[in-house]
């Protein structure tokens, strides 16, 4: 029986039970054979669904992450395995590796805008280029003494450095840790939320 042949009610009711399965799913993998012919199995990551196109956000190893119908997937192959997807799965680590790089580069970004709008007309903003390497047999602890570490962000260099918690990554400036912590909340290293920073001294 098509969803377009049942009552009004009854199709709302089956949306809804759809819906709630769809949400039930988020973080599990579901594995599936995709046709009688193939001789290896495909594996999503099930991410966010989407109330507007009724669909949930999957990542397919090796492929972008797209949108799909896990509801209607899991109909099509009843024999699907579904199991809760472990940080240790190279699908979780390449999403998460992926997502990471998008945040760093996004927060970049947000950073250097924010930089340049709270600055005054008459400062002038210094296009900094990369850190200086470090001289060939110079140890990295004396680089370190001399030239600082530079903000894993925004690449410029301070004297006081930022962790967030509770992961405790560090190496941010206070510029781009309050931005990252207004923004989008997470760690652009681990996607941990952020509850609160702590600066940091060095020796």
């Amino acid at each position: 029986m098509s969803l377009d042949s049942l009552p009004v009610s009854a199709r709302s009711i089956h949306v809804a039970e759809c819906k709630r399965k769809a949400l039930s799913l988020q973080g599990t993998k579901i594995e599936y054979i995709p046709s009688k012919h193939a001789t290896t199995t495909t594996s999503l990551l099930v991410l966010d669904y989407d109330p507007i196109d009724a669909v949930n956000m999957v990542k397919e190893l090796g492929k972008t992450i797209s949108r799909r119908d896990v509801v209607r997937l899991l109909k099509e192959f009843p024999s699907a395995v579904i199991s809760k997807c472990s940080h240790e799965d190279p699908i979780f680590i390449e999403y998460s590796e992926e997502t990471a790089s998008a945040n760093v580069r996004k927060s970049a970004v947000e950073a250097s805008k924010k930089i340049k709008r709270d600055a005054d007309d008459k400062d002038e903003i210094e296009d900094v280029g990369p850190p200086p390497r470090r001289p060939r047999g110079m140890p990295r602890a004396q680089q370190g003494s001399q030239n600082g570490t530079p903000c894993c962000v925004c690449w410029s260099e301070g004297d006081t450095y930022v962790a967030l918690q509770p992961c405790w990554h560090t190496n941010f400036c206070l510029d781009c840790a309050t931005s990252i912590q207004r923004g989008s909340g997470v760690c652009p290293l681990c996607r941990a939320g952020i509850t609160g920073t702590q600066r940091i001294y060095p020796a």
